[in-house]
């Protein structure tokens, strides 16, 4: 079911794929827990992680001053360093990580 964040709405889509992201990221701490805790947990932390990512986003939205292009070109080199090319980079998406 879309949550509404600020009247912006938020598929089942995003909830979705951040809940896969921690399925990978945290397969270690969960595979211990009870089905159903693991689940509970899983379920809150996909919340949490979601509507915080986009009450950031927002906020920063609002902020006037514009990321200065040498930073988004250094979070740019940041992300590739971990695996992806730079070339794959969305420039968009490495400005609203910063």
């Amino acid at each position: 079911m879309p949550l509404l964040v600020n009247s912006e709405r938020i598929e089942d889509e995003v909830f979705e794929r951040e809940r896969s992201r921690l399925l990978r990221d945290f397969i270690d701490v969960y595979e211990d827990m009870e089905p159903s805790e693991a689940e509970e947990w899983l379920r809150t932390l996909t919340r949490r992680n979601v509507i915080s990512r986009t009450l950031l986003r927002q906020e920063a939205a609002r902020d006037p001053e514009p990321i200065q292009p040498d930073a988004i070109d250094q979070e740019i080199q940041r992300i590739a360093a971990k695996g992806t090319p730079s070339g794959e980079v969305d420039r968009e998406a490495a400005e609203a990580r910063l």
